[in-house]
């Protein structure tokens, strides 16, 4: 179930529509015409019909025809390859034109870092490391859409998840999208023994705050956040290997969600001092409610 496969798939499938119409445009359509007028004469097929039909498949209305769909055909590919590389919220945001300016926004961030991967990378080796990726990102996805997240982007094994923040404290999606990523996993666990001989582990740190919001480059352009709650978010996730815990949250955004929807409870790590900050900052655990 290599997401590579399912990724080349999608790409072939577009195109195999889009061959087929066209197939079906020039070829079909000329060979169902002489057919009813073989079927429609006692005749055989002569120079007057191949004419006929050449005269009937290529005038200028029936062309007309086969660009126009030829257009929609391939404007409709072009924008699934698009959503497929932004992601369907942050799509639409960029065909609203949303952040054609900068803009300031508040947001929650979630960094999901893969637990001991410089061990896994070094027993599977680039190709099936690289597969198992993409294997545990793709199994893992639909957790992210069901809590209503957006991929902000992918660096390397760690996966950044986001939300305007009242999308991600609304009925704790910023939270259960970690349980549901890792519910996931769990579920596929025979799937990754028995392909790759591991299983994917993740620990993930989260925080919210103001950040700028805009698209930048030139050649390629993207979306991107700038702000400190990015550098926040990815130094409380760094911490999860100290703390002896998968997940930390800073007290700040726990205290904006209804833990109704988590069944957890809350444990306070303390005040930590994080790398480059000069206040402390509270983070949190969740544990299982007995």
């Amino acid at each position: 179930m290599g997401t590579m496969a399912q990724k080349n798939g999608l790409s072939k499938g577009y195109v195999f529509y889009f061959t087929l119409l066209l197939f079906s445009f020039f070829i079909f359509y000329p060979l169902d015409y002489m057919w009813k007028i073989v079927n429609n004469s006692s005749e055989l097929v002569d120079n007057s019909v191949v004419k006929t039909v050449l005269e009937n498949t290529l005038n200028l209305t029936l062309l007309s025809n086969y660009i126009f769909w030829f257009v929609i055909t391939f404007l409709t590919i072009l924008s699934l390859f698009i959503r497929d590389k932004f992601g369907p919220i942050t799509f639409v945001n960029f065909l609203k034109g949303k952040y054609f300016r900068p803009k300031r926004e508040e947001r929650v961030f979630m960094f999901m870092d893969l637990k001991s991967s410089t061990t896994i990378a070094e027993e599977l080796g680039e190709e099936r490391y690289f597969n198992f990726l993409n294997d545990t990102f793709s199994i893992a996805t639909p957790g992210i859409l069901s809590a209503h997240g957006e991929i902000y982007q992918y660096v390397g094994d760690e996966i950044v998840i986001s939300w305007i923040t009242k999308n991600g404290v609304n009925r704790a999606n910023c939270i259960s999208c970690y349980y549901k990523m890792t519910g996931l996993l769990k579920d596929k666990s025979d799937y990754f023994n028995d392909t790759y001989g591991t299983q994917p582990v993740f620990k993930a740190g989260l925080h919210f705050g103001p950040v700028i919001t805009g698209e930048m480059g030139i050649v390629k352009r993207e979306i991107v956040y700038s702000g400190d709650v990015l550098n926040t978010a990815s130094r409380i996730q760094s911490l999860c290997n100290e703390m002896k815990t998968d997940l930390l949250v800073s007290r700040n955004l726990i205290s904006l969600i209804d833990l109704n929807f988590l069944d957890k409870k809350v444990k306070s790590i303390g005040n930590i001092s994080l790398r480059g900050k000069q206040e402390k900052i509270e983070l949190v655990t969740l544990l299982d409610d007995d």
